[in-house]
């Protein structure tokens, strides 16, 4: 069922599931936000918002711009990148919601109905959900200190362990293209930087040749041939 929806000063028309791009919210990603709902061509049922996950945040394709004076000898380019963030539609708040409330209500059921199924399983649950804490807390493997990477800091290793990037296995299959998505994702803090050797360097770390590291590190400046 398709919505037209608001977001800053622009309308979109869009469907449950679609991915659109709109203006740069400051919204983190995976987060959910509600759009004024301005029209739908069907039911909502007294919905007056739309919800959509932020999906990621990015530049948009440049804009060029040529100044160009006849008879001067005048001639300038410059370029732009508006900054974007890009939306997937989860449905109407009414839509929604309401799937969690019959949900909730079936469980409540169940457990007055049998309460002693029901009590052991969350037992059982909440038991495996402190091992696994305790497992994820005590076990030294799960990542890398991405920091050993010439060009990356304390900062940028969080942004690119959150992109889902925490070894140096991981960081070696990276693309060029892929770790610069991430750091204009972050903001231009961070995209200003060059992660070309980055994959290098962590293929590397991963195999420990560290003398092999340390010789190629002496070549770079901040991550950067120079």
């Amino acid at each position: 069922m398709p919505f037209v929806i608001q977001s800053g000063s622009k309308q979109y028309t869009v469907t449950p599931g679609q991915k659109f791009v709109v203006d740069r919210l400051k919204n983190d990603l995976g987060e959910v936000v509600e759009l004024p709902l301005v029209y739908s061509y069907g039911t909502t049922k007294g919905a007056t918002s739309v919800q959509a996950k932020v999906v990621l945040h990015q530049k948009g394709k440049k804009i060029r711009v040529v100044k160009y004076k006849n008879k001067n000898n005048y001639h300038k380019q410059s370029g732009y990148r508006h900054y974007e963030t890009i939306l997937e539609i989860l449905g109407d708040k009414e839509a929604v919601v309401a799937p969690a409330k019959v949900k909730a209500e079936k469980i409540e059921k169940v457990a007055k109905d049998s309460v002693e199924v029901v009590e052991p399983v969350k037992a059982v649950k909440t038991a495996a959900k402190t091992v696994t804490k305790e497992t994820v807390k005590k076990s030294p493997d799960n990542s890398d200190d991405l920091k050993k990477i010439e060009g990356i800091g304390a900062k940028i290793e969080e942004i690119i362990k959150a992109a889902g990037i925490n070894t140096y296995s991981e960081l070696a299959a990276a693309s060029e293209e892929t770790l610069k998505e991430i750091l204009s994702g972050a903001g231009p803090r961070y995209s200003i930087h060059n992660p070309s050797s980055w994959p290098n360097q962590a293929s590397l770390a991963r195999d420990e040749k560290w003398d092999e590291l340390a010789a190629l590190q002496k070549e770079l400046n901040g991550g950067k041939v120079e």
